[in-house]
């Protein structure tokens, strides 16, 4: 029998786990609501999923041997002294590039064309000429240019921008 994946997201627990179910069939989940139920399992933990965990507890997990953090990074982990240094530590680096370059994309173009003011005028059953801002030939900064930020910058140079990008360094 495979271990069961505890996973540590409170607020987005019940979500993650049926996502979770979809794609790891038969595969059993342990949702840990707060960090009194996760210290209440940290001893008997294998697979961990978390966000952000709770700092300075891993002494006692005898038994991890996975932590997973849902993010693209581990600075809600490290440093961690007191983890055991056999613990697997990945994270998902790379699998929000898509849905977050078009959600930057969808915000920018809503923004452009005064979505939120026509929606909030459709609700008050009122309308009053806006005047919307093409995107062609604007200037976009994309700040960060990972995997997102040069995602962001080609959807954006797609819809005619120019792109200048920032990176960390400068």
């Amino acid at each position: 029998m495979s271990h069961p994946v505890h996973i540590f997201l409170p607020g987005h627990n019940d979500r993650m786990a049926e996502e979770l179910a979809r794609v790891l069939p038969g595969r059993r989940f342990v949702q840990l609501g707060d960090s009194k139920d996760f210290n209440k399992a940290l001893p008997s933990m294998e697979l961990l999923l978390t966000g952000h965990p709770p700092r300075n507890r891993w002494a006692r997990a005898d038994n991890l041997r996975m932590i997973h953090i849902a993010g693209s990074g581990v600075d809600a982990l490290l440093p961690a002294p007191d983890l055991a240094e056999h613990v697997v530590i990945s994270n998902s680096r790379g699998s929000h590039e898509a849905h977050m370059a078009e959600f930057v994309m969808a915000t920018t173009l809503s923004m452009a064309y005064n979505i939120p003011t026509l929606v909030r005028q459709q609700q008050q059953h009122q309308w009053r000429e806006t005047f919307p801002r093409p995107l062609f030939d604007r200037t976009m900064c994309v700040v960060g240019l990972g995997a997102i930020g040069r995602s962001v910058a080609r959807r954006a140079r797609a819809l005619g921008m120019r792109v200048v990008g920032v990176s960390r360094s400068g």
